[in-house]
């Protein structure tokens, strides 16, 4: 039974390991970015096809990560 569960956490370490590097790749591939700015509690999310780029806003990096992802992918999907 312990052999079981010790290769699960393998398998499951694998996978998130993966699904990091998924995220990585495809936020470096997106032509969307975020960012900080001062004065403000949260991120700015801006698309870097358009000339005023402000498409959105977030209160914390993981959520404008996740707009990204979601927004990116949606695109793909219909080309």
């Amino acid at each position: 039974m312990r052999r079981l569960w010790q290769q699960w956490q393998r398998r499951r370490k694998r996978k998130a390991a993966m699904l990091a590097w998924a995220r990585r790749e495809i936020l470096a591939a997106a032509p969307y970015g975020y960012g900080h700015f001062q004065g403000e509690d949260g991120y700015r999310i801006w698309d870097e096809r358009l000339d005023p780029g402000f498409v959105g806003f977030s209160p914390t990096a993981e959520g404008a990560e996740d707009w990204i992802l979601e927004q990116f992918l949606r695109e793909e999907d219909h080309i």
